[in-house]
């Protein structure tokens, strides 16, 4: 997958993934593989990976709106980065559309990196997610060495 076509799917404009490239290169670590850890624990994406939303665009709205809890706090960013431990959890008045939105994406898989609670409409973050954990193919090498 090309860089434009990555940033695409995450929904950030050409400035603000060059600025995860440069973060992903200030990082201890595979710079390609670090990137996509910065991408998909984005607060907006990991509202999709939990199922909340079936849409990046869906998710970011939700954010931006100010329905999302990270840590019993409101957050309205959609690109508020996501540690290790963080509890996602959405605001009562828009239970009833996520509730929708989950039941709308049959057999949709969760990744292992997110645990989502259904029942009370939360998900956490156990741990950073891999490059086999990711639902497309990106070559990532591709990506670095088009930005260096």
């Amino acid at each position: 997958m090309r860089s434009r076509r990555c940033a695409f799917h995450y929904n950030v404009l050409e400035r603000q993934f060059r600025r995860y490239m440069r973060e992903a290169g200030r990082r201890q670590g595979n710079t390609g593989e670090v990137l996509l850890q910065l991408l998909e624990l984005r607060l907006d994406n990991v509202l999709r990976r939990a199922g909340f939303s079936r849409t990046i665009w869906g998710a970011r709205q939700m954010c931006a709106h100010g329905h999302v809890l990270v840590n019993g706090k409101k957050v309205d960013r959609p690109s508020y980065s996501i540690e290790v431990g963080d509890v996602v959890t959405l605001r009562e008045g828009i239970q009833k559309l996520a509730r929708e939105q989950m039941e709308s994406i049959p057999g949709h898989q969760v990744p292992g990196w997110v645990v989502v609670n259904p029942s009370e409409l939360s998900a956490k973050c156990v741990s950073r997610p891999t490059s086999d954990q990711i639902p497309f193919d990106v070559n990532t090498n591709l990506i670095v060495e088009f930005y260096r």
